[in-house]
């Protein structure tokens, strides 16, 4: 019975977690992160490439729209790429909830 009842909660928790995985308002995880902002297009042969262009707009969509201490991609949650192949160059897409980083407060001496 325990054993079902704990397969039965870690069921209902991964569903609200894949639930809550696109919110598009304010992330609810984190206070310092703000709504989901998707950037331009970059281009490329390699998908790879498109991905790092796409990257490169959307921080400098955030800094200039959301503010700079939002533009950090790697502080972002909720990164993915939309990618589409056409004629023999890849176009994707950033989109996220871009954060700021966490600083934690430093103790008086």
């Amino acid at each position: 019975m325990k054993l079902v009842k704990l397969l039965l909660a870690a069921a209902l928790m991964a569903l609200s977690t894949e639930a809550s995985a696109h919110n598009f308002g304010r992330y609810a995880g984190n206070e310092n992160c703000k709504n989901w902002y998707e950037g331009r297009v970059g281009i490329g042969v390699r998908k790879s490439k498109a991905e790092d262009r796409a990257a490169r707009k959307w921080r400098e969509s955030v800094a200039l729209k959301v503010g700079f201490k939002y533009r950090f991609w790697r502080h972002a949650r909720d990164r993915h790429f939309h990618c589409k192949k056409k004629a023999g160059t890849w176009r994707c897409r950033a989109a996220a909830h871009p954060c700021a980083q966490y600083q934690q407060a430093v103790p008086p001496n």
